[in-house]
């Protein structure tokens, strides 16, 4: 007996199946064979690097980051580090491979080799919200300004010998030194500054002072002399930065976050608040209006009762006179006034 093929309906869909674990399989050998990376993120540093509930790392940094490996045909995992001075450190000593997005000074290329740039911040220089005395770098001689170890703000600073430097290990201490008095202003990048604040809801207790006081160009750095790995993530990055993936993604991260109480929300709602007041108002006026008005009947009909009563006893005493008066009337010896006398 001759064995019964598989009909054309059947057989489509067994190549079908096929084809869809050949090409799963290929996506997995690819995977595989991508090489892996160990990148260093600092914890926090909004919006360029931040943790998740769960402590995964997430932000500009991480997101960018991910789409140059998958266009260099790299895999990268992320090793979280408390802050810029442990991540440049763990580079330094060979222990990750890269940092994803780390600003680009004099001092830093030394030890680290960096991509074209992804990005450029601006330092700036910030005050509390009710100091109304300084505007500008001029406004703060003999004042004490505090700086992140490490950030670029510390070379800022060494340039101008007539400021105090007060050195903290993070952006945070930075913030709050400033918050509570301990200094007068605070030197730090500005978007990453207004996260910051924003996120610890302090934003509306701090100004920018004037205008950027420098621009620091930011890239992926890697270990000084892995030129393959360099040039690899050198030609992703020119790609990428020209893409409309890339533009979206830095509008999402770096949009200063907006204050619920704009001027437009302002005029919007002030507008819906002086519409409600005005209908309110109306409704009262018809209120009163509508109660003066039956007030007003109740009155009249008592006024009309009243006076149906007083017509009805005019009318009674209407009668009872004119009874009186065609009743006739008798004189003193019993005849009726008004008789003939007899001769």
């Amino acid at each position: 007996m001759t064995e019964r093929l598989p009909t054309n309906g059947a057989g489509a869909t067994i190549l079908h199946a096929v084809g869809i674990l050949f090409f799963m399989a290929t996506v997995a050998q690819a995977a595989t064979e991508r090489e892996q990376l160990i990148a260093a993120a600092p914890a926090n540093f909004p919006p360029h690097y931040l943790l998740d509930s769960n402590g995964r790392p997430g932000g500009y940094a991480i997101d960018i980051m991910d789409r140059l490996a998958e266009s260099a045909g790299l895999q990268v995992r992320y090793s979280v580090v408390p802050d810029w001075t442990a991540a440049m450190e763990v580079l330094r000593r060979g222990e990750v491979d890269l940092i994803p997005n780390l600003g680009i000074t004099s001092d830093r290329s030394k030890h680290f080799d960096f991509t074209s740039p992804l990005e450029t911040i601006a330092l700036g220089l910030f005050v509390r919200a009710a100091n109304t005395d300084i505007h500008s770098v001029n406004d703060l001689a003999g004042k004490t300004v505090a700086v992140v170890k490490h950030n670029s703000a510390v070379k800022w600073i060494k340039n101008h010998p007539q400021l105090k430097a007060h050195r903290v290990d993070n952006q945070e201490q930075a913030l709050f030194a400033l918050l509570s008095g301990e200094v007068e202003a605070m030197v730090y990048p500005v978007t990453v500054t207004w996260k910051m604040s924003a996120a610890r809801g302090v934003d509306a207790h701090i100004r920018q002072a004037g205008l950027p006081l420098l621009e620091i160009k930011r890239a992926v750095a890697v270990r000084k002399g892995n030129r393959d790995l360099l040039n690899r993530l050198d030609q992703a990055v020119k790609r990428y930065t020209g893409s409309e993936h890339f533009r979206n993604t830095y509008t999402r991260w770096h949009a200063r976050s907006q204050p619920f109480w704009t001027l437009e929300r302002v005029l919007q709602y002030g507008g819906v608040v002086v519409t409600i007041l005005m209908l309110l108002t109306v409704i009262t006026m018809l209120r009163w209006r509508y109660r003066s008005i039956l007030k007003l009947n109740r009155q009249l009909r008592t006024s009309l009762a009243e006076r149906e009563r007083a017509e009805a006893e005019i009318h009674k005493l209407k009668e009872q006179l004119e009874l009186v008066n065609r009743r006739p009337i008798q004189t003193d010896s019993g005849a009726e006034h008004g008789a003939t006398n007899s001769l």
